[in-house]
């Protein structure tokens, strides 16, 4: 069975993480990542391309950091 249908069997905290000047292909492929992956969660970075990490490295950091210390909290109740 391909991977792509295997998406919802993902049981782990996952952040989506698209540049929001990114190629349609690709904010297309993280729409379909959040809309199959069970409680997946979908970040746009303003001003960020397809090398987001990269380009605006500041604000990728933070939305990951951000995202983990969400998870941690919700691991803690």
């Amino acid at each position: 069975m391909p991977a792509i249908q295997r998406l919802n069997e993902i049981k782990t905290p996952t952040l989506v993480l698209v540049g929001g000047e990114d190629l349609d292909f690709f904010q297309i492929n993280a729409d379909a990542l959040v809309f199959e992956i069970p409680g997946a969660h979908k970040i746009v970075v303003p001003g960020g391309a397809h090398l987001v990490n990269i380009i605006e490295p500041e604000r990728y950091n933070a939305e990951v950091l951000r995202f983990l210390r969400a998870v941690e909290r919700s691991k803690a109740h």
